[in-house]
């Protein structure tokens, strides 16, 4: 999106050229046929104009992969005639479940240089149950389980300078709850 209209359709342009050979990948895809603050829907339709042309004229020659949560798609995917039917493939992704939640929790921290010990893997496994439990379609997956590696790494560090002796980067019960 540029500064006004008219030049969002330049910008475009330029991207899916980039993309030409290649995939142009768009997350958050719907927030081009919803208004918002920052955006008049102007410059969202002026996008979508632009993809539908080049969709068209151009569809063996890049890949356009469109993200998003699924009701706000389907809005997006209709914002035009013709436009949900210009994608050859749809697709559609399930939640993690706990055990694949609990595994992308472990490799983010084992990234960072830190282990789990035996006592916050079961508590950490517990509160995955229950956030899983209680999701809704807006459910973060694997963002909310950086937000949730985030506050554990963090506790673990508070725990760490208050401690006296040498504490290793260990995920204990105390750093999860």
């Amino acid at each position: 999106v540029a500064g006004y209209v008219g030049q969002t359709a330049i910008k475009t342009d330029k991207k899916i050229n980039e993309a030409i050979g290649g995939v142009l990948f768009i997350d958050e895809a719907y927030a081009l046929s919803q208004p918002a603050q920052s955006m008049s829907n102007d410059f969202g339709t002026e996008v979508i104009q632009v993809l539908i042309k080049r969709m068209e004229d151009r569809k063996s020659e890049f890949f356009l992969f469109a993200a998003g949560y699924p009701d706000n798609m389907e809005i997006f995917l209709n914002s035009n005639p013709g436009f949900k039917s210009r994608f050859d493939h749809l697709l559609y992704f399930e939640d993690y479940n706990v055990s694949e939640l609990s595994g992308i929790f472990q490799s983010m921290i084992r990234k960072d240089g830190y282990k789990i010990d035996k006592r916050a893997l079961e508590e950490l496994e517990t509160q995955i149950e229950d956030m899983y439990s209680r999701r809704d379609k807006y459910f973060g997956n694997a963002r909310r389980m950086r937000i949730l590696a985030d506050q554990v790494i963090r506790n673990q560090n508070l725990r760490a300078s208050k401690a006296s002796d040498n504490v290793t980067k260990t995920i204990q019960i105390e750093d999860i709850i």
